[in-house]
């Protein structure tokens, strides 16, 4: 299975790693738990950010 996470610019996901297979995924995600926006002074080095604010309107969103 192909997955992205949901911060491209530093996620660690098939981009990076390749398929994922299927028995390895323990769980459906169902909700926004939190959101919360990141900051990159610089665009090109992605290991630096600062947080932004809260995205309320996602907070306690269903995916379903």
């Amino acid at each position: 299975m192909f997955v992205l996470g949901d911060n491209r610019r530093i996620s660690k996901d098939s981009r990076f790693l390749g398929t994922i297979p299927l028995s390895d995924l323990h769980g459906i995600a169902r909700i926004v738990y939190w959101s919360q926006e990141r900051r990159f002074p610089d665009p090109e080095d992605t290991s630096y950010y600062e947080l932004g604010p809260i995205d309320w309107s996602r907070i306690g969103t269903r995916l379903d």
